[in-house]
């Protein structure tokens, strides 16, 4: 009884909230890429642009946004290897595009991750 009970513990500690990650393609190091968020006012969006350089995780920006965010254009370093995107809603749905690409709806309160490699 005890080892179900223990197992139901660490199950239940163990279990984090699901993560949705999309893979985008590739990006030109020294380019720009393009990142726009449609959603309604109550919607809160959280994103932190990153980038891995030389094996190592660098922040090259963070936005938070009640509503849409109007495309911005987010330079590239020369020197990045991938890009990642960490886009967090509260409230409702919300929907982004990056590059003017597919529009993905990211659903209520997840964390989702966007990941794109870059080539020379």
């Amino acid at each position: 009884m005890k080892k179900l009970m223990l197992a139901l513990v660490l199950a239940t500690l163990l279990h984090g909230p699901s993560v949705k990650a999309v893979y985008i393609g590739t990006f030109t190091a020294g380019s720009f890429y393009s990142f726009d968020v449609v959603a309604t006012s109550l919607v809160e969006t959280a994103v932190s642009f990153l980038s891995v350089e030389r094996g190592r995780l660098q922040v090259e920006d963070t936005i938070t946004v009640n509503g849409n965010l109007p495309s911005r254009q987010i330079p590239i370093s020369r020197q990045a290897e991938r890009i990642i995107l960490l886009i967090d809603t509260r409230g409702s749905p919300a929907v982004i595009r990056v590059n003017g690409g597919v529009p993905q709806e990211i659903s209520a309160d997840p964390e989702a991750r966007v990941v794109a490699d870059v080539v020379p």
